[in-house]
């Protein structure tokens, strides 16, 4: 996905950032091992089609973006958890978290600042019980240990880039 894609997605996972990212050196060298491919004159008009419906779609009127319950897809995550992202920009992503009773978040590393609401259900983070209502920002280089959901939850994160 680029990074220039602000359209309420329909994908899976792969679109949350890295936990751990290529630095640049490495991803210049990839990149230049790669060999350019010549798309297919059908491939040229799906991504033709893709651009701008996504293009039609990304912005509203005025300039905002919104997005409507439902768009997107549910992808797994981890074990008793579904993850669906809901907007990715150039700076952050941000995504909808959705825990069964007794599923654990793995711990986790933050290479940005991250940002929570609980919406529905309680999680726990170590002794701190995290009910429906609670923000809580984890900042950058913050190690997060496991976060357990105690009845089930929906989460929202945003995900700061760097």
């Amino acid at each position: 996905m680029a990074d220039d894609d602000h359209s309420p997605p329909d994908r899976a996972l792969d679109d949350i950032p890295d936990p751990i990212p290529f630095g640049p050196a490495l991803t210049a060298r990839l990149a230049q091992a790669l060999e350019p491919l010549e798309p297919t004159a059908d491939e040229r008009a799906r991504m033709r089609r893709s651009l701008l419906r996504r293009a039609r779609g990304a912005a509203d009127a005025d300039g905002t973006i919104t997005v409507p319950p439902g768009t997107g897809r549910w992808a797994p995550y981890q074990p008793g958890i579904e993850a669906r992202v809901i907007y990715n920009g150039p700076d952050s992503t941000s995504l909808l978290l959705r825990m069964q009773p007794g599923s654990v978040l793995a711990e986790h590393d933050h290479p940005g600042t991250e940002e929570c609401i609980v919406l529905e259900g309680e999680v726990a983070l170590g002794d701190r019980l995290m009910t429906a209502g609670t923000f809580h920002v984890a900042p950058k280089g913050v190690h997060h240990m496991p976060i357990t959901a105690r009845t089930g939850a929906l989460l929202y994160l945003r995900l700061a880039r760097g």
